[in-house]
């Protein structure tokens, strides 16, 4: 049985036995827009630069044009089929790269070996000075409100950036910053990731991470589900107050003071025990309830027969009536009902009777209303 070659020394050999690819025409590079194969724009805002050169160092060995920003040819040695295409290789460098770095690495007449040089000097210059600032925003990031996807995310743009300025992040030291900075919900699998044995990579540890957010949140809404059918259950029950269960059957109301009861009980206007919807005796209603008026009065008050006239007949004289006059009336002196020198009739005496009608009749108005 034959084994098979390790990876490493298969890598070796290709390496090293590996031939260039032939460029194509320039005829065929002239038509290749780069946008469609690199999609991602440098820019300095958003620090991307290993994410955009790994893309472009990618079309570059597709073409076969990596010696153009490697190791171009001496100027003797460049023909013009080299030139044609070591242009559209820096027009795919412009077209690629964001405004803000386009304006620092702008030259006349540049070829594509300075461009790429350039480029790479504005992202990787000062690189141990840009090592402190990126290690302590790694080492201090937090979760937050972040979902595992966006916090993942932005650790690894900031190992990326560590690692283009040669300061590379180990992946036990990632999984470690990346449990750290975890929110509290995921403390219980802090340990379970790190004890783990082989111990996790970042990646693993993102999926893992992932799967257990995703069951939080299928949990939450079944909680909240669960929840909200509990409220209305409680507040749409079938039994009353005493526990009995209510009769679905109801009678309609009839007018404002309500239908017969079952059974041909007549119900009865002035607050008698009649019977209710449930067949019990009903409780008598409250003293001076009156059915028919809707409302409790103070004092009992006759039911107005028909064709009475607007006012209904005159009430019976009563005693708050009374004594709410007498409080209102003025204390008058006894005088004669009519002057017998002049035959008159006494003016207080006419006030006095003008003023009781008056009350009764606001009373009146006031227990027909």
């Amino acid at each position: 049985m034959v084994s098979e070659p390790s990876s490493g020394a298969s890598d070796a050999s290709s390496t090293s036995d590996e031939e260039p690819v032939p460029a194509p025409s320039t005829s065929v590079l002239q038509t290749v827009n780069i946008r469609s194969h690199v999609l991602v724009v440098l820019d300095l805002d958003v620090s991307n630069y290993s994410q955009w050169r790994c893309s472009f160092e990618s079309v570059l060995g597709k073409f076969g044009l990596e010696a153009h920003v490697q190791e171009p040819p001496a100027l003797d040695l460049r023909t013009a089929e080299w030139r044609r295409a070591d242009h559209c290789v820096v027009n795919w460098l412009h077209n690629s790269i964001a405004k803000n770095v386009f304006d620092v690495v702008y030259k006349p007449r540049a070829s594509a070996f300075t461009v790429w040089s350039d480029i790479e000097g504005v992202f990787r210059d000062n690189a141990v000075q840009r090592s402190v600032y990126l290690e302590t925003e790694f080492r201090s990031i937090n979760q937050g409100d972040m979902t595992i996807t966006q916090y993942t995310a932005k650790l690894k743009q900031l190992a990326d950036g560590l690692r283009d300025i040669h300061m590379p992040v180990s992946e036990p030291s990632q999984v470690l910053n990346l449990l750290r900075g975890l929110n509290t919900k995921f403390r219980s699998l802090r340990a379970s990731i790190a004890d783990r044995n082989p111990p996790h990579t970042f990646m693993t540890a993102r999926s893992y991470l992932l799967l257990a957010e995703l069951q939080m949140q299928h949990d939450a809404k079944a909680e909240a589900g669960e929840a909200l059918y509990a409220g209305t259950g409680s507040s749409s029950g079938t039994s009353d107050t005493t526990g009995q269960p209510r009769p679905k059957g109801r009678g309609k109301r009839r007018g404002r003071g309500g239908g017969a009861p079952p059974g041909g009980a007549p119900s009865t206007p002035g607050g008698g025990a009649g019977a209710g919807h449930d067949g019990q005796p009903r409780p008598p209603a409250p003293w001076g309830y009156n059915p028919w008026t809707g409302f409790v009065q103070a004092w009992p008050f006759p039911f107005r027969a028909p064709g009475a006239g607007v006012l209904g007949p005159r009430p019976p004289f009563q005693a708050q009536q009374a004594m709410t006059a007498q409080h209102l009336l003025p204390a008058l002196p006894p005088a004669s009902p009519r002057d017998q020198s002049t035959g008159a009739w006494d003016n207080r005496e006419q006030a006095s009777s003008d003023l009781v009608l008056v009350v009764e009749f606001d009373q009146l108005e006031l227990a027909c209303a």
